[in-house]
């Protein structure tokens, strides 16, 4: 396998399987020195541990990667056949989410937080156009009703499907580096869908511009 194997959740406690796994991320990622480039240009990865007045102990970007959101489509659980199912205490339930999550009204997810380390792997492997990562640009409106534009870099290989969202951070209309907005497992074959035609329609309005 190209990626590396998920990393090992074995503390009995989420707060240390947190620690450990922002140990890792810390090094790979967040800390800006070893932080990876897309494309020659710059990642930003928020670190604020305070967001709306409630403070994390961690980031609230990293918080929100290794959990989420409860969703009626979740009819299977996303980690079903994989050990992380062993360990779940919410079992994609939101009543049940660590106290810590609570505010993000969120659930802590040890698949997610097993596999946050391929974020900087996949993004290496976009730079050099593997074959396995599709790359696309989405331009729509935010929340302001303001146009932005959003790079996806998708990694697939046999069962493995995970997607990057850097959102583009603009000067005068030119593109001077990313800002870090998600990464995921992709599990809903809806969502697989839908991604594969994103990317396709893309690929096709650069082909006949």
């Amino acid at each position: 396998m190209v990626l590396s194997a998920p990393l090992s959740m074995q503390e009995n406690s989420l707060e240390k399987n947190l620690s450990y796994t922002y140990g890792i991320f810390n090094s790979i990622f967040i800390h800006q020195a070893y932080r990876p480039e897309f494309e020659g240009k710059t990642i930003y990865f928020e670190v604020s541990k305070t967001v709306n007045g409630i403070t994390y102990p961690y980031p609230e970007k990293l918080m929100h990667i290794v959990s989420l959101e409860e969703k009626r489509e979740h009819t299977i659980l996303p980690c079903n056949n994989d050990v992380a199912s062993i360990s779940c205490s919410n079992q994609c339930e939101f009543a049940k989410a660590h106290i810590l999550f609570v505010p993000l009204q969120r659930n802590e997810c040890l698949y997610r937080m097993a596999r946050i380390h391929w974020i900087p792997e996949i993004i290496d492997l976009a730079n050099k156009k593997d074959p396995r990562v599709d790359v696309w640009v989405e331009k729509k409106k935010n929340k302001h009703n303001k146009f932005v534009e959003k790079t996806y870099i998708r990694f697939r290989e046999g069962i493995i499907d995970y997607l990057i969202i850097l959102a583009h951070r603009k000067r005068r209309g030119v593109l001077t580096n990313y800002i870090f907005d998600s990464a995921f497992p992709v599990f809903l074959n809806r969502s697989k869908k839908q991604y594969s035609q994103k990317y396709e329609s893309y690929i096709r309005t650069l082909q006949t511009n």
